[in-house]
């Protein structure tokens, strides 16, 4: 059942439904509320970094996992982002610090918090959810809190799944040589494709989860997942956009790499609430033909 709803979700994408999405997107002040999420998720995101390095910094062997990390991200995000972040990160990595740990990760909470409740007000504002209806400021602070702690572990979880599947992937091709070639090219080509899965787990969980009431029925992983794939070839064109034409850091200089992280982070969270916004009125549709069927 869940997978015959699942195929048929994409029956239902036409230039009439994407005319709908476009036109709600502007109607619901999208744009807007996913700045408002950029404005929060910016405040939280050096101490996000902070916490996760002096976490790192407190236990020597996760250092060398961590920097295989940064290298992978640095493949998606853009140049300026990667160099800004790798010299943070560079920074953060020389302090072992408990204190550092517990302020930054208090802090991050608090900020990264804020950012969920702004992109929960907005998966409101997108399920027309009324004003009685949302829930009230604390419960709401409480659950974005919950959300985002429970959204962190199921990417650190997701994290430390590939790195554990890496070694294991190298110790196998370390025991036979004569297939070494043949499977770290395998697990090459299918670590992409696994951790874009993980993140359209975690979109779908803030869909299901963010908003104050979750109508029956409505689509989650379909809009997740194109989400995903839209969030995955956005940043690698913005990418090459920065690389080629942007020049950022030749105008603005230091502070171009500030400009162009800001930039990603606000398409980012656009492209999370179009996604839902594509589950809701695809999910509306379906119900429409399923009113007249009867």
């Amino acid at each position: 059942m869940l997978l015959t709803r699942f195929f048929r979700f994409f029956k239902y994408l036409n230039l009439a439904i994407v005319r709908e999405v476009v036109g709600r997107t502007f109607k619901q002040r999208l744009p807007g509320l996913a700045a408002e999420m950029t404005y929060h998720l910016m405040l939280s995101l050096f101490p996000a970094i902070m916490a996760f390095l002096a976490a790192i910094g407190l236990f020597n062997p996760l250092k060398t996992t961590f920097e295989n990390l940064l290298v992978r991200v640095t493949k998606v995000v853009p140049d300026a982002v990667a160099f800004l972040l790798g010299g943070f990160v560079k920074e953060v990595l020389k302090t072992e610090s408990q204190s550092l740990f517990s302020l930054s990760f208090l802090f991050w909470i608090w900020s990264a918090s804020a950012g969920m409740s702004a992109g929960m007000y907005a998966l409101d504002k997108i399920q027309r959810i009324s004003q009685e209806e949302m829930r009230p400021f604390w419960k709401a602070r409480l659950v974005s809190i919950l959300l985002t702690i429970a959204t962190m572990f199921l990417l650190v979880s997701a994290v430390a799944l590939i790195f554990i599947t890496d070694f294991f992937v190298n110790y196998a091709a370390s025991q036979n040589s004569w297939m070494r070639f043949d499977i770290l090219r395998f697990w090459q080509r299918l670590s992409l494709p696994l951790a874009l899965g993980i993140a359209a787990l975690t979109i779908g969980f803030i869909y299901r989860f963010g908003p104050s009431r979750w109508i029956s029925g409505t689509p989650i992983l379909p809009g997740s997942i194109l989400a995903t794939l839209a969030w995955a070839l956005l940043s690698q064109g913005f990418k090459i956009y920065v690389a080629s034409f942007g020049n950022f850091n030749r105008v603005y200089g230091a502070v171009g790499g500030f400009i162009v992280l800001q930039l990603w982070i606000y398409l980012s969270c656009l492209v999370l609430l179009i996604g839902n916004e594509l589950n809701i009125t695809v999910g509306e549709a379906m119900q429409r033909r399923k009113v007249l069927k009867k």
